[in-house]
This record gives C-alpha cells, structure tokens and sequence, in this order.
C-alpha cells in the first residue's frame, strides 16, 4: 500500500519514522520504518485508526484487529501476507 498509487496518504498516516526509499529500475520504492513491523501495539493502534475499535453496534462484537488475524492464522499462529492482504 506505501507503494501504490495513493501510497503518500498511506505514508503519512503511518508517520512513523523515516520512510526510506531505493530505486527499483525507474520506480522509487519506499520501504516500511521497522517501527511498525516489530511493535504489535503500535500496529493495533494504526490498524484500529483504519478500521475502528469495534465490529457491528456493541462492544460485545469483537476487536477488528484481533478478529482478522484469528481467522486468517495457521495452525501454528502465523498470518501470511498474502491472506492478510486478500481478507
């Protein structure tokens, strides 16, 4: 998303820290702080900024951040990108 075409507002919401870019043939990439990476309180929070705090009309539904990864973890707890990205 820090690469796609509006990747600029998806940097700027996730200002945390410096977003270091490469050239990959005549693209410049940018590369995701460590920050957001390693820090899963960190992520929880920026993730709840996108999708709220909550699911449906009462607290009793359920937390977004946690409820996705629950669903789209393996047997062993993991996430892959490619299911996260997808869902």
């Amino acid at each position: 998303m820090a690469n796609g075409p509006r990747g600029d507002v998806f940097r700027s919401f996730f200002r945390d820290g410096d977003w270091l870019s490469v050239m990959n043939g005549q693209r410049r990439m940018f590369l995701v702080p460590r920050r957001p990476i390693i820090d899963a309180e960190h992520q929880e929070k920026k993730f709840h900024g996108l999708a709220g705090r909550r699911m449906g009309r009462t607290p009793s539904y359920g937390v977004p951040y946690t409820w996705i990864r629950n669903r789209l973890s393996d047997a062993e707890g993991r996430v892959s990108p490619h299911s996260f990205l997808a869902a």
